[in-house]
């Protein structure tokens, strides 16, 4: 008897529990399955228009419905009461970022004019904005700065949105931010500005496009990267890296210093010769570098100058010396270790 009402009890309580949960179960099921009018019955049967789908880093229903582009649904739902500026548990996304990184102009119109943050970023701190100009989407980065996206809020690293476009290559969308604002002189962690993304991927547009909206066209990297690779680069150096002649050609005109050296003392016209690029060899001689004065143009694409590098550099003796000593020290050690483990048993004896 006692067994048979102790079931009975369990049975109550877990209908119960699934009578609770069922119109959750089904609002996440109908989201799944892009029905709007299951959507708007698990609503009506008090379905929790926030809940989160457990299998899915706790986004919630809107996050769930930007992200497979169910602008119907979307609007249902805040018309209801979703949270706009919801985030997942886990990254930190919102709807919003996940429709603009879809390019969903419709859902992100829709989102913004109901609210949503556009200057929300993830865990890591990429906004919208950011995504956006990674889409190279003009529409919709014009879409978020009228809607009061910050231009030159930083992502990691100190990389902006309009470094990159510079370093994607979305011409448009550089003349669009540095129009809006975008501080075209901005460095990330590594002293690149966008210009000099810009040379050393070879975008000849969006250099051109920096130019004119008043990039420094002798700013300079710092020593902050690892390997020192692009230590006190210059656009100038790093177009002739890349090998773009136009580039190279307009930073000049825009009276680049042809004179300018790296962190090792490397000259533009080294950089030049080493990489065989002899137009722009020509380029800086015939502006006047100092390197390529005495040097003959048609033989420069041979010729190879000797690069100075981080093993020849003074810093580098702060490195080798105390390198030199540990493994001296070292082995002095070890020596009188196994000198001392010899001769203990004829002590002991």
């Amino acid at each position: 008897m006692k067994k048979t009402i102790a079931m009975m009890i369990a049975f109550v309580v877990l209908a119960s529990i699934s009578a609770f949960a069922s119109p959750n179960d089904d609002l996440l099921r109908a989201v799944r399955a892009g029905s709007f009018r299951g959507v708007s019955e698990a609503l009506k049967e008090g379905a929790s228009v926030n809940h989160r789908d457990p299998d899915n880093y706790d986004a919630t229903m809107i996050i769930l419905a930007a992200h497979r582009g169910l602008a119907e649904i979307v609007e249902l739902l805040i018309s209801k009461g979703a949270d706009v500026n919801s985030t997942d548990k886990t990254y930190g996304i919102t709807a919003l970022s996940l429709a603009v990184k879809n390019q969903d102009l419709q859902v992100v119109r829709l989102l913004t004019a109901k609210g949503a943050n556009v200057n929300q970023s993830n865990k890591e701190g990429v906004t919208p904005l950011y995504l956006a100009t990674k889409t190279g989407n003009v529409d919709i980065v014009h879409d978020l700065i009228d809607r009061g996206a910050r231009v030159n809020q930083p992502s990691g690293r100190g990389a902006t949105p309009l470094m990159v476009a510079a370093e994607k290559g979305y011409a448009d969308v550089v003349r669009l931010l540095s129009a809006k604002g975008a501080n075209v002189n901005i460095s990330n962690d590594f002293g690149e500005t966008p210009l000099i993304l810009a040379a050393k991927k070879g975008h000849t547009d969006v250099a051109k496009a920096l130019i004119a909206a008043g990039a420094n066209v002798n700013a300079k990297t710092n020593d902050k990267d690892y390997e020192l690779v692009m230590a006190y680069v210059t656009p100038l150096m790093a177009a002739t890296i890349s090998g773009n002649t136009e580039i190279a050609k307009a930073l000049i005109e825009a009276k680049a210093d042809v004179n300018a050296k790296d962190k090792f003392g490397n000259s533009i016209v080294k950089y030049s010769i080493n990489h065989s690029r002899p137009e722009i060899f020509k380029l800086l001689k015939a502006a006047g570098a100092v390197d390529a004065k005495d040097l003959d143009e048609n033989a420069a694409a041979t010729e190879q100058l000797h690069y100075r590098n981080l093993d020849e550099s003074p810093n580098a003796l702060f490195w080798i010396i105390p390198l030199i000593l540990l493994v001296l020290g070292g082995g002095c050690a070890a020596g009188y270790f196994l000198w001392w483990k010899k001769r203990s048993p004829r002590q002991e004896s």
